[in-house]
């Protein structure tokens, strides 16, 4: 017989929804290594491989002077086979270490998890300096192979140091993979929104705390996808703006310098800004309690990015005017202008200074506004907006090139409009700043949310 009274009704319902999360949180438990496991594995991935690039790098040079044409096609597949699997790792080491780092500081409270992302970003540049400088000279100047050592020895001192302190760690309980809750609430809530998904849905009963965080998840996808177009136009550091360094008069830098240093001039200015901020801007803004929020930050270094391409469009209109030079970059000749290299030092310097805004406080807004149990996961996503940011930038270049009847971009920028390419993306990022404000006036972040709820929790008057 059915039961009728409404009160066994809900206390069967209740019953049922309590067992399902003690499954759910058994089932998850089981599966799901904490986040110490996952960055040791994905270190031993990345170790592993730079290993293998190493020993690659060594019997290269054998190969080759054995066998040309069979040793060509066995280098490619296990370059790009390395490149591959390095990435892997350094997309799992990345996604993790970051909320991993800032649990340890969280009981400290919120300027010392800012400090950390700060000071995070600067050892991720600092090392960035490192490859391009000291790991390229000796790659340039000694011996090609034996640069690889230098990032092996690094990565094994680094793991065994991670491994030491594993004990210590401050770890957050994960309760499993978000992915089958995100998709099943927000199937439920498709129509009526996300108060349906916490009624009965095929069985299922969501409760309010995964409606809640599957709503705080779904609320910052826009601020991601609004960070695509960003680090489109800060993709440009490391293709165009190198293109046009190659065409300026570098004889003013050392025979001491190697070639690949002149991709670090924005991660230099990093190094100098952030201790900068840390030091100096951030806390006189607070003690005037002016302190920018996140988001405030992060619109700052949109604008400081189009300054960056406007600064670079500017460089080339004069560049161009002026080609006088004949240079060799890696055995490579190259028609140049007698404009110095140092002469791109402003657009770094902008580019630099508006990573120190977007990409240090977007890190920190994912950390702060994810769910706990989607830290991971959501630091991962918004790494990935700078991959599909870069190939979002590839997209804009070929649909140019196809449109017009000259390349902005050929082979040689010399016989090209390289500047009107900057341009663009200077109007593309000022406009995705405008949209980017009238998101992030609209936004609420967790706390005010709470408090909000608070709020009207207390003036309900059935309470």
């Amino acid at each position: 017989m059915e039961e009728t009274d409404p009160l066994l009704h809900s206390n069967r319902v209740q019953r049922e929804s309590t067992s399902l999360q003690r499954s759910d949180q058994n089932d998850t438990q089981r599966i799901r290594p904490d986040r110490i496991a996952v960055v040791l594995y994905f270190l031993y991935l990345h170790l592993e491989d730079i290993l293998r690039m190493s020993i690659q790098g060594s019997l290269t040079l054998l190969y080759y002077s054995a066998i040309n044409g069979i040793s060509h096609k066995l280098r490619e597949a296990l370059f790009f086979s390395s490149l591959v699997f390095i990435t892997i790792g350094s997309g799992g080491i990345k996604s993790n270490i970051g909320p991993l780092g800032a649990q340890q500081v969280e009981c400290l409270g919120t300027p010392a998890v800012q400090s950390f992302f700060n000071w995070f970003f600067w050892s991720i540049n600092f090392g960035a300096v490192i490859a391009h400088t000291a790991v390229a000279y000796v790659q340039q100047k000694i011996r090609f192979d034996y640069g690889y050592l230098i990032p092996l020895v690094v990565m094994i001192i680094g793991q065994f140091i991670f491994w030491i302190g594993r004990n210590r760690y401050i770890t957050a309980s994960d309760e499993g993979s978000p992915f089958r809750e995100i998709f099943g609430i927000c199937w439920a809530s498709r129509c009526k929104g996300f108060d349906q998904a916490e009624r009965r849905n095929h069985g299922r009963i969501y409760t309010e705390e995964s409606v809640k965080r599957v709503r705080s998840f779904c609320k910052i996808l826009p601020v991601f996808g609004l960070a695509i177009v960003y680090f489109g136009t800060y993709a440009q550091t490391h293709s165009t703006f190198f293109l046009q360094s190659e065409r300026l008069d570098i004889s003013k830098l050392s025979d001491i310098v190697p070639d690949a240093a002149l991709g670090s001039f924005d991660n230099i200015a990093i190094l100098i800004l952030i201790p900068l901020m840390e030091i100096f801007i951030y806390p006189f803004l607070k003690r005037i309690n002016r302190p920018p929020s996140l988001l405030q930050r992060m619109g700052l270094g949109m604008i400081f990015a189009v300054l960056s391409v406007v600064a670079a469009g500017v460089l080339e209109i004069y560049r161009k005017h002026d080609i006088s030079l004949n240079q060799t970059i890696f055995d490579k000749d190259y028609n140049a202008s007698s404009i110095s290299i140092f002469t791109q030092i402003p657009q770094f310097t902008l580019m630099g200074t508006s990573e120190v805004f977007t990409s240090v406080s977007g890190m920190e807004f994912t950390y702060s506004e994810a769910p706990d149990m989607m830290k991971g996961v959501c630091m991962g996503l918004y790494l990935d907006t700078i991959g599909i940011g870069a190939f979002f930038a590839l997209m804009i270049i070929k649909i140019v090139n196809g449109i017009f009847k000259d390349p902005w971009l050929p082979d040689d920028i010399n016989n090209g409009k390289a500047e009107n390419l900057f341009f663009l993306f200077a109007v593309l990022t000022f406009l995705n700043f405008i949209l980017f404000i009238f998101v992030a006036k609209r936004y609420k972040n967790s706390k005010e949310q709470n408090n909000e709820r608070s709020h009207n929790a207390g003036n309900d008057p059935g309470d």
